[in-house]
């Protein structure tokens, strides 16, 4: 393939990347949001004492946005965030379940892609001879 022809493809799949990590996130956010909240008595009261599993989720779709307006340090960012999460549900704790590291995985995939056609896709200086 051509330069030119590589470089769209990695600018389609880094488009590609955001958007899907950020329908994940926000899915993610919605279903934390709502999942707990019947164990802290259901309703608003149970929603509001809920909060704090939605942290990470939130932070996600915070950082996922923000690499729209900075691509390297956003896309570095959202990639670091992936790992953490990925610890965080699957090996910090007592539980361990296949849906949830498969899942995290994914998100790290996809935040490893979006770092490296972010960095594959920046303009390159010329070296001056």
């Amino acid at each position: 393939m051509e330069e030119k022809q590589l470089l769209r493809v990695a600018r389609i799949l880094k488009v590609s990347a955001r958007i899907v990590l950020l329908i994940m996130a926000v899915c993610l956010f919605g279903f934390s949001f709502l999942s707990g909240s019947e164990s802290f008595g259901g309703g608003v009261q149970g929603i509001l004492r809920n909060m704090p599993n939605t942290i990470p989720w939130a932070g996600l779709i915070v950082l996922v946005l923000f690499s729209w307006k900075q691509p390297l340090w956003g896309s570095i960012l959202v990639f670091l965030a992936t790992l953490f999460i990925l610890y965080f549900f699957n090996f910090a704790g007592e539980n361990f379940f296949l849906s949830t590291f498969v899942l995290s995985l994914l998100l790290v995939f996809l935040g490893f892609a979006l770092m490296i056609t972010t960095l594959a896709t920046r303009p390159r200086k010329e070296k001056i001879k």
